[in-house]
């Protein structure tokens, strides 16, 4: 995985920021059943995508704050 999150802070208490993220996943693993018709089957997959998120926090002071965040994912199975 690799990601880049940026952040304007256009006052004290406003901070507005994007980021995009990059993943990989590799799995591999093996199914078996005890009385089935599928036994000892192996597979191996991936998965590569993208996280996209953009939102704004404000600062209510004492502790509290309002987080608001959009996020939109995208990624593609290899087939097994």
């Amino acid at each position: 995985e690799g990601g880049l999150i940026v952040g304007y802070r256009s006052s004290d208490r406003l901070l507005h920021y994007v980021n995009g993220i990059y993943f990989h996943e590799l799995l591999r693993g093996k199914v078996s059943t005890d009385g089935n018709v599928l036994q000892d089957a192996k597979f191996r997959d991936q998965q590569n995508g993208m996280v996209y998120s953009t939102g704004i926090i404000y600062d209510l002071g004492a502790k509290w704050f309002f987080k608001a965040d959009y996020s939109h994912m995208t990624s593609k199975w290899s087939s097994s």
